[in-house]
């Protein structure tokens, strides 16, 4: 651990880039985490390692979680119906969207306010 610890400096810029090709797939299919590796030049065992040691959780836990957080946004912010946000985040029922959202957050109460509860059943 100590050795994880003392290059997370050296790393730190890699796994950054990687936090950025996370965000900038929320809306389109993740690119394995190997590919992503390949993007900013460290083994897949290193990206994973160092990304868990930086951010706290597994690199499909982070992206999950982005991923919810930005299914939230829209619905409440930007007032989108749960169907249109479940597209265009790449799922193909709007069930599998609000499952995830359940199991993740707090929200679906709000969403029933909206007349949207039937998108929660």
């Amino acid at each position: 651990m100590e050795e994880v610890e003392g290059n997370n400096v050296l790393h730190y810029d890699k796994i950054k880039s990687a936090e950025t090709i996370l965000t900038q797939h929320l809306n389109r299919n993740l690119p394995s985490v190997n590919d992503i590796a390949k993007q900013v030049a460290l083994s897949e065992s290193t990206l994973k390692r160092y990304f868990k040691v930086i951010f706290g959780t597994s690199i499909y836990e982070y992206y999950l979680q982005k991923k919810m957080e930005h299914a939230k946004t829209q619905l409440m912010e930007n007032h989108l119906p749960v169907k249109e946000v479940a597209y265009m985040l790449g799922y193909e029922k709007a069930a599998a969207l609000s499952g995830y959202l359940k199991n993740t957050t707090n929200c679906p109460g709000s969403f029933a306010k909206r007349g949207q509860e039937a998108e929660f059943r």
